[in-house]
């Protein structure tokens, strides 16, 4: 349990440093300081800020958080992974994926009135 746990954490960062890596050291690109700035905004609010509501959501528990992360960085994460294949860009995808495997809190089952409680 404690391995899917540190699996869930190391996703999201897994995220953050191929996205950073994409950005200032690409080994596909000459010069990796000619990228626009529409790009670079790109990656950090496609790729870098659902990842950092990924550790949020490891941090407080929260699965909805944890499926809006997910969800927010699926588009960006799928287009970059498949669009060079094979490449450093297709571990994205397994790194986003595994956000689904970020612990969070069950949640709690409410009683209803008219049922009695065990006691």
């Amino acid at each position: 349990m404690r391995a899917l746990r540190m699996l869930g954490l190391a996703a999201p960062i897994a995220t953050v440093a191929i996205s950073l890596l994409f950005l200032y050291a690409n080994p596909y690109d000459s010069d990796p300081d000619l990228l626009s700035h529409t790009t670079q905004l790109s990656v950090y609010l496609l790729l870098i800020a659902p990842a950092l509501a990924a550790v949020l959501a490891y941090a407080i528990r929260n699965r909805a958080l944890k499926l809006t992360a997910f969800y927010w960085s699926l588009p960006a994460g799928l287009y970059l992974g498949l669009a060079g294949i094979p490449s450093y860009w297709t571990l994205l995808i397994l790194s986003i994926f595994l956000y689904l495997f970020i612990p969070t809190a069950p949640i709690p089952r409410q009683q209803h009135a008219n049922c009695k409680s065990a006691g």
